[in-house]
């Protein structure tokens, strides 16, 4: 494979990637695909697959090694779901817990809670 090709080819798969994340998060707010495009360089491989299913209501399994975005693949539906139901002007229809996250390890259990938190105060989303 000559240079050209490899060059080629390359450009290729970043144009591939960002595709891929401009159609994994078509569904999202806009606030929150802002949020997400000033926060990461690009989608993991769980988001990028894992977003459509989780989206569309399925039920998903998503396995990837630790630090892949696999709770951010699952839980930024969730919160850009409570920013919908913000926005609809009537707060949610029952009282209650809204969003449920369980942690394994107390650790990433802190780590989730302040990325949320920037999330939160980050750009209005």
């Amino acid at each position: 494979m000559g240079r050209d090709s490899e060059i080629l080819t390359a450009e290729s798969r970043i144009a591939s990637a960002e595709l891929r994340m401009t159609n994994a998060l078509d569904a999202f707010l806009p606030a929150v695909q802002t949020w997400f495009r000033r926060s990461f360089d690009h989608l993991t491989p769980p988001q990028a697959k894992g977003w459509p299913a989780i989206q569309r209501g399925d039920h998903t399994l998503i396995l990837s090694p630790t630090g892949s975005g696999k709770t951010l693949a699952a839980f930024l539906w969730g919160i850009d779901g409570l920013y919908r139901e913000m926005g609809a002007g009537d707060g949610p229809s029952e009282q209650g817990v809204r969003l449920l996250y369980i942690s394994p390890l107390k650790a990433l259990n802190n780590l989730r809670i302040e990325q949320t938190r920037q999330q939160v105060t980050v750009g209005g989303a």
